[in-house]
């Protein structure tokens, strides 16, 4: 087994025997692990062959269906252990899918979906179950329409009965409204966002009965350096729902890039620093609109 692989495979396996905590607390969050899990999401836009040897445990590279979303599996028999990656937004086709906001009612989950990020979810999940050894762990992640599709699968393995260890997402738009986010709110789900980064706040419209699109699990917010904010489930969303009209303008597409996380995250590994939510603006660098000057400028 790869010395990396297997390094992972420890910290996993101590997150979910409880020893770390299983996810985002206000008194310690795993950067080296999630570091871990974006770099695979990363890597998920690249090549097949890419991926295959930044990840030789890898048994599966597939696109099911008709929007051309790729998956990879890696599989470790001896911890009984399967970790999922799901690729984001790559092409036109995938962007069609981020964009079909309507929801629909899942009668396998119970609740409301956004329909464009469970189209997704329901090719891979016919392509993945038959690669899933009975009674593994299987841990899940990805990035933008991947995070998305991340968390959708987690659902459907978790209402099946599956051993779900950890679900990771970097930049996750929203998937569920609120009944299904307090639903599902037990979901070993950690979401990664960055303070600039406009997709977790989407999509922002409703069903049409007022049933606003709303996340579930708890959430950290990546701030420049060593600087990041913890929200608990129960925060995470309404305060999200509070900024959103303050901070859209002020939020940034650029800031959405996977290799944007991975440098916040890899920032701190050696060194975080938990703020508040109501100073974290002392700890963010804006993306200033084209024209504008700063002081620095001036002077």
């Amino acid at each position: 087994m790869p010395r990396t692989f297997k390094c992972l495979l420890i910290v996993l396996m101590v997150s979910i025997a409880g020893i770390f905590p299983a996810a985002a607390s206000d008194s310690m969050v795993q950067f080296s692990t999630l570091l871990g899990f974006a770099e695979r999401a990363s890597t998920a836009y690249e090549s097949p062959a890419a991926i295959a040897k930044a990840y030789p445990n890898t048994t599966r590279i597939a696109t099911p269906g008709g929007a051309s979303v790729l998956y990879f599996i890696e599989t470790d028999h001896g911890e009984r252990i399967h970790i999922v990656t799901v690729r984001g937004t790559a092409d036109a086709m995938n962007d069609s899918e981020d964009r079909d906001t309507h929801e629909r009612f899942d009668p396998v989950l119970g609740i409301k979906v956004h329909r464009g990020f469970d189209i997704v979810t329901q090719d891979i999940l016919t392509d993945l179950k038959p690669h899933l050894k009975p009674g593994y762990t299987v841990t899940l992640t990805g990035h933008s329409l991947g995070g998305a599709v991340a968390c959708l699968l987690g659902m459907y393995l978790h209402h099946e009965g599956g051993k779900v260890g950890r679900i990771y997402t970097f930049g996750q738009p929203k998937v569920t409204n609120r009944q299904g986010a307090e639903k599902y709110a037990d979901l070993p789900l950690t979401r990664v966002v960055d303070q600039n980064d406009i997709v977790p706040m989407l999509p922002d419209g409703t069903d049409g009965k007022g049933n606003l699109f709303e996340h579930t699990g708890p959430e950290i917010i990546l701030l420049d350096g060593p600087y990041y904010v913890s929200l608990p489930q129960h925060k995470a969303d309404r305060l999200s729902v509070d900024q959103f009209a303050k901070e859209f303008y002020l939020s940034s597409l650029p800031d959405h890039a996977i290799k944007n996380y991975v440098k916040r995250l890899r920032e701190k590994t050696s060194k975080s620093v938990e703020v508040a939510y109501r100073d974290r603006e002392r700890y963010v660098v804006r993306q200033r609109p084209v024209g504008t000057k700063t002081e620095k400028d001036n002077r």
